[in-house]
């Protein structure tokens, strides 16, 4: 006789949300989604915030987001609708959204009425990021070859690439879009032409940067020293 093995806790949890995800008619795979950089809103991606609270946005598609709510303004139950303020740079809009799934301090939101026009805009926004998916590290020179100033190589089929350096004065360049930008200790990026790039060309960098796949340690202390160089810069 075959006995049926009896489902773990975790295993009917991870059905119950496919089951409920599924009934919703969420395709993860539909929507590319990239991530925030770390407490930065930039490249015109909305801030949200719900009942007057300000929530921390984790990721985001045009098909909905991940927001970190450790403190559960949102509440702890799954399949509720609540209406999300989004702070766009020109109006603040209200969405209703669906919290599709909960793990740990993550609430997985569909957006349920967001316009045809706001997604378009979205979908513009996330350019940058969505380019720097594709980004994968290639063996470091020094173990490659002679000892040379690159230590790190990141590239993608589109041509994009970030080289990180041993050198004194330099910490790397970034070839994204077809210009390249220099990066120099406690300095903001400098262009093709020798100056230093605008807000806009930092903040779609930084937004670049943060969604390149499993980055190493060197690749994410350089993308809290820009992010910080970007906020001191703003201030």
């Amino acid at each position: 006789m075959f006995w049926r093995k009896k489902k773990s806790k975790d295993a009917e949890l991870e059905t119950s949300v496919y089951t409920l995800v599924t009934k919703l008619g969420v395709e993860h795979r539909k929507n590319e989604r990239i991530v925030y950089p770390d407490k930065l809103i930039i490249c015109n991606l909305p801030a949200f915030s719900f009942d007057g609270h300000k929530l921390l946005v984790k990721n985001i598609s045009v098909g909905g987001c991940c927001i970190l709510d450790p403190q559960e303004f949102l509440g702890p139950a799954v399949g509720l609708d609540v209406d999300l303020d989004l702070n766009w740079p020109d109006k603040t809009e209200k969405v209703r959204s669906r919290i599709v799934s909960r793990v740990d301090n993550r609430r997985h939101i569909q957006f349920m009425n967001l316009s045809p026009q706001r997604q378009v805009w979205l979908r513009k926004s996330m350019a940058a990021g969505a380019r720097g998916l594709s980004l994968k590290q290639h063996i470091p020179s020094s173990d490659a070859g002679p000892n040379m100033d690159v230590v790190e190589l990141w590239s993608s089929p589109n041509g994009d690439n970030v080289t990180l350096e041993n050198h004194v004065h330099r910490s790397g360049k970034i070839y994204f879009r077809e210009h390249q930008y220099v990066l120099c200790q406690g300095a903001w990026p400098v262009n093709d032409n020798g100056t230093r790039c605008s807000p806009e060309e930092f903040e779609k960098l930084l937004l670049f940067l943060a969604n390149i796949p499993a980055p190493s340690d060197r690749l994410k202390a350089l993308q809290v020293t820009l992010a910080i160089l970007f906020q001191e810069g703003q201030s």
